[in-house]
C-alpha cells in the first residue's frame, strides 16, 4: 500500500528503500522452521522439521486483515461530496440564487435523499 500527496509518498507498507531491504514495518506473512540444530528450513526438507521460531502463515480456509490508520488533518482532502456540493453552490450562484438560499437548498436537497 502507498499513500501519496501530490506525488510525494507519505506512507507505505512493503516498499523497500535504495538497498533493497524491505520496510521494518511492512506486514509480513511468512513461517521461521528451525531443525535439530537450529538452522532454518528453506529448502523442502520438511522431514528435518523441530520447532517453528515464529509462524505468520494465513491458514486454509482463513483470511487475514490489516487496518492502516492515516491520521489526515481537516481541510486536507477534498471528498467527492464536498466537491459535488461546491459544484452544486456554483451553479445555484450562477442561476441568481444568494449565499443563503443556496446552502438551504443544498440541506434540502441532502435530507430528500
Amino acid at each position: 500500500m502507498v499513500v501519496k500527496s501530490g506525488g510525494r509518498v507519505i506512507g507505505r507498507s512493503g516498499g523497500r528503500d535504495d538497498g533493497g531491504r524491505v520496510d521494518p514495518w511492512s506486514h509480513f506473512v511468512n513461517v521461521y522452521m528451525l531443525d535439530h540444530e537450529g538452522r532454518r528450513i528453506d529448502r523442502r526438507n520438511a522431514q528435518d522439521i523441530f520447532v517453528p521460531l515464529y509462524d505468520h502463515q494465513i491458514p486454509p480456509g482463513a483470511a487475514d486483515v490489516v487496518h492502516y490508520v492515516l491520521e489526515v488533518p481537516p481541510g486536507t482532502v477534498k471528498s467527492r461530496l464536498h466537491r459535488a456540493r461546491e459544484a452544486l453552490r456554483d451553479e445555484l450562484v450562477a442561476a441568481g440564487a444568494s449565499g443563503e438560499t443556496t446552502e438551504s437548498t443544498i440541506q434540502k436537497l441532502l435530507a430528500a435523499r
